[in-house]
Parts: structure tokens; C-alpha cells; sequence
């Protein structure tokens, strides 16, 4: 049986190294599990939005525990800022933050298949931007899901669908923008997405 770890909002910083033993023993654990794939779901950092050099820190660390199984990155807010209306930190994502974290964590977006499930990544924090790479995510989601080809996806996100019901208004603060979470819902109800999980 294929296996999946996920590890979420470590926060890590070279400025206050004070979370990053949780995040080398968390690493540990995971590796003893022997796991097909660790996805750290976001906030990687506590201000890489800013600091580009707190990506630098966190992926030392995670390359300093050893050759595992691989370890894949998606961004949260910390990371690459906000989306419009729930800039709380006023860090808007911006294309030269999205730059800064492709530099070092490469991929903001990923898709692997393991065992029957077909695992895909997203970067939520580009959700209700108007950039061109939200619309690029949104083309390669559905690209994905197409050549899944009925094999039962899981979404992996930093920010939730919704907190305690989808009918709730949306928090920018703590979920996904409302017509982000009703296009992925609407793909659940198409049978395509079976299993959402995040991180924040």
C-alpha cells in the first residue's frame, strides 16, 4: 500500500531557529514510517514572504535529513503572501514573490501518483489574485484530472475549502475564497476529487 505523510506549517525562520527541531524530529518520524511521499502543505516559513533567505533555511533542513522519500513543498501565506481581501500581514502575492519561492522549492503546484490515488498539490494562496498563474493552475488542475482518467484524486492545499461548513461565508483569513471553493467542490460532486486535505 502506498503511503503519504503530510507535514503542515513548521514556520521556520534562520532569523529564530526556535521551531526547527519540531521540524527535523517531524521529518523523523515520517521517515520511519517509510513513507512513498512527505508534502509539506505550507507556511514553511514564518515571513518568506519577505525573506526570501527563510526558504533557504527550511529546505537545508529538510535536505540535511538524509535521502528518504522525496519531499514536496507548497506555499502558504507566510510563504508568498496573500490573496486579495485577506491581506492581514499586507503581503499580496506578487509574481516576484512567486519567483522567490520557485527559486528554492521549485514547483509551487505538483502531481504524483501513488498506489490507485492520484495526488495533486495546489498553491491556494493564488486563489481570487487574477494572476496569470492562477489561471495556469486552474488549466493544469483540470489537465490533471483529465488524465487521471477516473483514478480517485486527493487535493492537497495550505488554506481549507471552508472551516465548519461550505455553505459558511468564506474568511479570507482562513479559507479559500468562496469561488474557489465552489469550483472544487464541484469537481468533488463530479466524482473527480475524492479527498480534500490541508494545512493553516
Amino acid at each position: 500500500m502506498a503511503r503519504l505523510v503530510q507535514i503542515s506549517d513548521p514556520h521556520l525562520s534562520h532569523r529564530q531557529d526556535i521551531f526547527a527541531a519540531n521540524f527535523q524530529h517531524a521529518l523523523a518520524a515520517a521517515a520511519k514510517m517509510t513513507p512513498d511521499l512527505i508534502l509539506v502543505t505550507g507556511d514553511i516559513t514564518i515571513n518568506g514572504a519577505d525573506d526570501p533567505g527563510e526558504y533557504t533555511f527550511a529546505r537545508h533542513l529538510a535536505d540535511a535529513e538524509g535521502d528518504g522519500a522525496p519531499v514536496l513543498f507548497i506555499p502558504g501565506n507566510h510563504d508568498v503572501g496573500e490573496e486579495p481581501g485577506a491581506a492581514s500581514m499586507d503581503q499580496p502575492v506578487t509574481d516576484a514573490r512567486l519567483a522567490a519561492w520557485h527559486a528554492v522549492f521549485g514547483a509551487d503546484r505538483h502531481a504524483r501518483r501513488l498506489g490507485d490515488w492520484h495526488i495533486l498539490a495546489l498553491n491556494s494562496q493564488l486563489f481570487g489574485t487574477g494572476l496569470p498563474a492562477e489561471a495556469a493552475q486552474w488549466d493544469w488542475l483540470e489537465g490533471q484530472l483529465d488524465t487521471a482518467r477516473g483514478a480517485p484524486a486527493a487535493l492537497f492545499l495550505h488554506k481549507p475549502l471552508f472551516i465548519n461548513d461550505a455553505a459558511e461565508a468564506p474568511d479570507g483569513t482562513l479559507s479559500i475564497p468562496a469561488a474557489a471553493r465552489d469550483r472544487l467542490l464541484a469537481l468533488a460532486k463530479d466524482g473527480a476529487i475524492r479527498l480534500f486535505a490541508s494545512g493553516h
